[in-house]
């Protein structure tokens, strides 16, 4: 899926995977098989660059292309194509025009919580003199409050947690919502709320994008987000 944006978007382009490409997992010959189909059907420009995803906050700023590891975010000024693996934990995309820096978050609730956006993203920000207010930033397809029913274990972990106003009972059900704790977490560290576009697509109820919590197999199908300068 090709995303269209409003003029603040120009520069970069944002394009995600679909069920009909095939699973975008790193495991086996298949799957490969099918990035470098979508890249080249997409003409994606080369590198590519990976990270681990271990769900947890760390994020880093890089120059070289690859696959980096223990880290669940990326930012660089090269021109290097960033990509997100998920199926339903969010891959929120970062553009900053003034100073020519793309990046990419892979946000499910342990990172979020784990405070990936206000803490480590923050820092990161901090440390390259890189204001928050000037990047605009992208929800691509992950899991929206209405499916995303939490266990008692997570209830009570979220309970009495800046994370707690996120949950929303219904009919003796708890439901997490992720896309408005990113939301906020973001504006907290300085993000204009009006630079916060969220594409609105659920992949649980989605035809067209992977989802754990919908397949529930043994094998984790994903897709894949990746966001690069154009031009």
């Amino acid at each position: 899926m090709k995303y269209k944006f409003l003029s603040n978007f120009q520069s970069v382009k944002i394009i995600s995977s679909e069920i009909k490409d095939g699973s975008m997992s790193l495991n086996n010959e298949k799957n490969k098989k099918n990035q470098n189909d979508f890249f080249e059907k997409n003409n994606i420009p080369k590198p590519i660059t990976f990270c681990q995803q271990v769900h947890k906050d760390k994020v880093a700023f890089i120059s070289k292309s690859g696959f980096h590891k223990n880290i669940d975010g990326m930012f660089t000024d090269k021109n290097i194509t960033l990509s997100i693996r998920s199926a339903d934990c969010a891959p929120v995309m970062f553009f900053s025009k003034k100073e020519n820096i793309i990046g990419v978050l892979h946000c499910g609730r342990k990172s979020v919580t784990s405070k990936i956006i206000s803490n480590s993203l923050n820092n990161l920000l901090e440390e390259h003199k890189l204001k928050p207010s000037d990047f605009e930033v992208f929800l691509a397809p992950h899991i929206c409050v209405k499916n995303y029913e939490i266990k008692p274990d997570i209830l009570d972990e979220l309970k009495n947690s800046k994370f707690e106003k996120f949950i929303l009972e219904k009919d003796g059900h708890y439901f997490f919502n992720l896309t408005e704790a990113i939301v906020s977490e973001l504006v907290q560290i300085g993000v204009k709320r009006e630079n916060i576009l969220d594409c609105g697509i659920d992949t649980y109820g989605s035809q067209n994008f992977f989802s754990a919590r919908q397949d529930r197999n043994l094998e984790i199908k994903t897709f894949l987000t990746v966001i690069f300068k154009n031009g």
